[in-house]
């Protein structure tokens, strides 16, 4: 607006009751003022009026009602807005993202398949996620896992495990069993806690052979099958052999790699990259994915990085003085599982392209072994 009768046009509209507001001064003689939409007819009165005055003015719509108006013949853009506003509503109804927490020996992505095979995972529709059918599906079918929860709040499944700690495998307490030689010997000294002896010092016995018996008798009753316990000490021979190869191939890296993601929407993968192998003949791959963040928010897309880590085949050899300490390392892991050792004798052999390594061992060993009785006999009531 420009003119001297600016402040005139101010005071009319004053005088008229018109709420006027935000009024700034942009040049010597010009003035912007804003009032309220219901006020247009009142404000285009008063300056229509000052116009004789040399009042110039312009008058400018503001707010959503005036860019509804404008860009009313834009159906395209009205359309986009109402799809999105539908789209927004949509995702909501969805799984968009899984959290999940107490798994340490079970991994994330294995727990992951499991839930994803009985209904839930990205993009599942969340009014179909029935928990107590998923727990009894999981726990049905995965021994491994004790224990599952599952919370939904918002887009995002809450799932918690708890992992089944097993216990070692054990005979049953009590369970009529005899004892048989668990290998070839000559019997030192044996001592029956429970059952019957069937062997004395000094005598050979072969394996398999019955060394104390769990079916005893009872008098006049009969017979009745117990939990023969104890020990039998024999002395034993093993032998022990390996072949050392003095050429052998070892994986070396090369320190090549490549890296490539994935981006997941929905439980749907979108590589993001155009190679889908990497240019290498022998590599490794490891992989691991989380969900992607924006700034410290946890959005609905996971993110997959894999590492290809490039390797050679290189040929090595080995020197006899290697190669034997090779043979004397596998020596020392089999002599760990023999009783005392008495007596042992080694020798080897070394050829232009192997060490073979022979060994006998002569040693003091419980040579009792547990045999579940498999039959029909009353057994022992205590």
């Amino acid at each position: 607006m420009t003119g001297r009768c600016c402040e005139s046009v101010l005071g009319e509209l004053l005088r008229r009751n018109v709420a006027v507001f935000g009024i700034e001064r942009t040049g010597e003689n010009e003035i912007v003022f804003m009032s309220g939409a219901r006020n247009r007819a009142a404000v285009t009165d008063v300056l229509k009026a000052a116009r004789g005055r040399g009042v110039r003015y312009r008058l400018t719509a503001l707010g959503l009602p005036a860019i509804i108006k404008k860009n009313s013949r834009r159906v395209g853009l009205f359309a986009g807005i109402v799809l999105s506003f539908l789209m927004m509503y949509a995702s909501t109804l969805f799984v968009w993202t899984l959290d999940i927490s107490g798994s340490e020996r079970v991994g994330e992505e294995e727990i992951r398949s499991m839930l994803s095979e009985f209904g839930l995972s990205e993009g599942t529709l969340i009014k179909s996620v029935n928990a107590d059918e998923l727990r009894s599906g999981v726990l049905g079918k995965y021994p491994e896992i004790s224990y599952l929860t599952v919370r939904i709040a918002g887009t995002c499944a809450y799932v918690s495990v708890s992992e089944r700690t097993f216990p070692p495998k054990t005979k049953k307490d009590g369970a009529p069993c005899n004892l048989v030689a668990k290998r070839d010997g000559v019997i030192i000294r044996s001592a029956a806690y429970s059952g019957l002896p069937q062997v004395k010092s000094g005598e050979s016995v072969k394996k398999g052979d019955l060394l104390v018996s769990g079916i005893v008798a009872i008098g006049d009753e009969g017979i009745r099958a117990v939990h023969a316990s104890g020990e039998v000490i024999a002395d034993t021979t093993d032998e022990f052999s390996v072949v050392i190869p003095l050429s052998y191939t070892k994986k070396v890296y090369t320190g090549a790699e490549m890296k490539k993601k994935s981006l997941g929407v929905l439980g749907i993968w979108i590589p993001m990259y155009a190679r889908q192998e990497p240019p290498y003949g022998d590599y490794d791959m490891f992989t691991a994915s989380s969900n992607a963040e924006f700034w410290g928010m946890r959005l609905p897309l996971r993110l997959r990085t894999s590492v290809f880590l490039e390797y050679a085949r290189v040929v090595c050899t080995r020197t006899e003085e290697e190669a034997l300490r090779c043979a004397y390392d596998a020596y020392g892991e089999f002599k760990k599982t023999k009783g005392r050792i008495t007596e042992e004798d080694t020798d080897y052999v070394c050829s232009g392209t192997e060490l073979v390594f022979h060994a006998t061992v002569w040693c003091e060993e419980d040579i009792a072994e547990e045999r579940e009785i498999q039959t029909g006999v009353r057994t022992d009531p205590s």
